[in-house]
């Protein structure tokens, strides 16, 4: 009989320990969660901008108060389509298009035109601070990528996805090396019309002026 109590003893001393354990993990799993919730929050927030942010709008070529560079978007400038009458969406033209049909649909027939003078650019977010798009020719209601996702975010996010209807220079992010950075760096493209593609663009192309940080 006392050698089944003492049995009973160890048994409940492992499963205590055991459970004692697991708690602990779960705390310090919890106290890393916690950890990287409070990092993320330091962070910038990522803005989504359709294209006319104030911020840009000063100056001839647009300009940027959180760098104080002046963007010049102008020098990519491209006469502006009065399209009275929208194409159809042609989902046939980009094969991963109609997965994301209703948020291209309702991005083209609520928007005016906002990118290189006759297209529509739509984004959206794909989780995790990322976001995706596509641009729409409202001549011919064909589908193109934007130049988005995961290559082109950074940690440090100041703007993202900016563009003007009256230029073909569209800047996938403004980004900053380190959160209490001044100088910024810049992702890029400008959309090649006679090829429908986006190439990238280096920043000494487009950036006017550099403020002394």
């Amino acid at each position: 009989m006392q050698k089944l109590i003492i049995s009973l003893l160890l048994l409940i001393s492992i499963f205590a320990c055991t459970d004692t354990k697991k708690r602990s993990n779960a705390n310090n799993a919890d106290q890393v969660a916690a950890g990287e919730s409070r990092s993320v929050m330091t962070a910038p927030k990522v803005r989504l901008d359709k294209g006319t942010k104030k911020i840009y709008e000063d100056g001839p070529n647009g300009s940027n108060e959180n760098s104080g560079d002046s963007i010049a978007f102008g020098k990519y400038a491209v006469e502006i389509d009065r399209v009275k009458e929208k194409a159809q969406l042609d989902f046939n033209s980009n094969p991963d298009a109609i997965h994301f049909k209703s948020r291209i649909t309702d991005g083209y027939k609520t928007s005016d035109i906002n990118f290189a003078g006759h297209y529509i650019a739509i984004a959206f977010g794909c989780g995790g601070g990322c976001i995706m798009g596509f641009i729409v020719n409202a001549k011919d209601g064909k589908i193109y990528y934007a130049p988005l996702g995961e290559e082109n975010m950074c940690v440090w996010t100041v703007e993202m996805n900016t563009y003007k209807p009256g230029s073909r220079l569209y800047i996938s992010s403004v980004c900053k090396d380190q959160s209490d950075s001044k100088d910024v760096f810049y992702k890029a493209y400008v959309w090649n019309e006679k090829e429908k593609v986006f190439k990238k663009e280096d920043s000494r192309n487009f950036i006017a002026v550099k403020a002394n940080h």
